[in-house]
């Protein structure tokens, strides 16, 4: 796209035409109102004048929000899995004690403590947005490796089960967290899901939950459905 030749897109426009096969009476949802948003801010246009096309958004839109996340959340909330429909709570110390003799898991940790200040230098100090989620989906991958090493859902040991659904639900909170000004209604549609609410800017948890687990929000359906 380069606005000095003309060729731009009206994002009013483009997000309909984007969404044409999934409006329903063309009416766009909360969290559909986020795709065309995640894609302009993921590809480099604020340095670049960069490619754009349909195609190249949906497969964009289905492999990183669809399959990489929404498949995460899926996982570690699905009742066949996880039938308490709960996540325990677990500091780092227990974590490298429980995962300590696995170095692919330890770069992870290190990965995921370090996120934050990652996506703050890129997004507030070098106006890069699009690498600052690709940190994020680069712990976003990792934590899909993780959880297809470890197989929870042939893990004979619960404890360990637990903490394998409990690292993969903290790694989603805070890439959540950071993908809010990008995608603020999946973000608050995948906190929730882990029972994890929003106030102002201050994360908050029910008041109803203990210490050592918390229960997850309500199942309302996919996180986000693929878009053809």
């Amino acid at each position: 796209m380069s606005k000095s030749r003309g060729n731009q897109i009206d994002p009013i426009v483009e997000q309909s035409a984007l969404l044409s096969d999934e409006l329903n009476n063309n009416v766009i949802t909360p969290a559909e109102s986020d795709l065309l948003r995640y894609v302009l801010l993921r590809l480099p246009l604020l340095t670049f004048d960069g490619t754009y096309s349909r195609e190249m958004a949906r497969k964009m839109i289905n492999t990183e929000l669809v399959n990489w996340i929404g498949n995460l959340l899926s996982r570690i909330t699905s009742e066949s899995l996880n039938p308490e429909q709960s996540i325990i709570q677990i500091n780092r110390k227990q974590v490298d004690d429980m995962f300590h003799d696995d170095n692919s898991d330890m770069e992870f940790f290190d990965n995921l403590d370090n996120i934050s200040h990652h996506f703050d230098k890129f997004w507030w100090y070098d106006a890069q947005p699009h690498r600052a989620i690709e940190e994020v989906l680069r712990i976003i991958r990792q934590t899909n490796t993780f959880i297809t090493r470890h197989s929870p859902w042939t893990e004979k040991e619960l404890l360990r089960k637990q903490f394998i659904l409990s690292v993969v639900s903290e790694s989603l909170r805070i890439c959540a967290l950071l993908l809010q000004p990008v995608i603020p209604n999946l973000s608050i549609r995948l906190l929730h899901r882990l029972g994890i609410y929003i106030e102002g800017k201050k994360e908050q948890n029910q008041s109803n939950i203990s210490n050592e687990a918390r229960v997850l929000g309500e199942n309302s359906g996919k996180f986000l459905r693929k878009i053809k």
